[in-house]
């Protein structure tokens, strides 16, 4: 049975003029962004750039946790960020992989009909939905609905926070 596969990808590209990007040491605003430095891996990719990884296998409390977060400094002007909505099957990789220069990337969620899937998302560009699916306060899947990205239409302010209780 075919399924239409939505995909959100944020993929932070990056050119850089006839440099492959190297791996640095770990430089003090990357300790900044972190709370609590233990456990976590720290990995500079380039100078706007930081890849923060933590494992977690030992919490009698959670599953086994894997976070992945890319921290990315368009003050620095070394590269760009760019948010993409495809409608496609392919992998994050294969479609990360079409665009030079691109360093990382991020799989933000995806879009399946709501009959087929239980990630449920809510997506609005310049005023209009592309995708909404509401979710139940009641549903296990509730812990995943809520945050958000916001950004404006010219892409000049960009904020991440929680959602209200009742977002829909």
């Amino acid at each position: 049975m075919k399924h239409k596969i939505y995909w959100a990808l944020i993929l932070v590209t990056f050119f850089a003029a006839g440099c492959a990007s190297k791996k640095s040491a770990i430089n003090q605003s990357a300790k900044a962004d972190l709370l609590d430095l233990k456990d976590w891996k720290i990995d500079t990719l380039r100078k706007d750039v930081i890849w923060y990884q933590f494992s977690s296998t030992n919490d009698s409390e959670f599953a086994n946790q894997n976070v992945n977060v890319v921290s990315f400094d368009p003050k620095l002007k070394m590269g760009n960020a760019l948010l993409e909505y495809k409608k496609e099957k392919d992998s994050l990789s294969v479609f990360a992989s079409r665009i030079p220069g691109a360093i990382a990337g991020i799989n933000a969620t995806y879009f399946i009909e709501k009959k087929d899937s239980a990630d449920y998302m809510h997506l609005r560009l310049k005023g209009g939905d592309i995708q909404q699916v509401k979710v139940p306060k009641t549903s296990i899947y509730w812990w995943k609905h809520q945050g958000m990205m916001t950004f404006n239409d010219e892409g000049t302010e960009f904020d991440i926070q929680f959602s209200p209780t009742d977002f829909a």
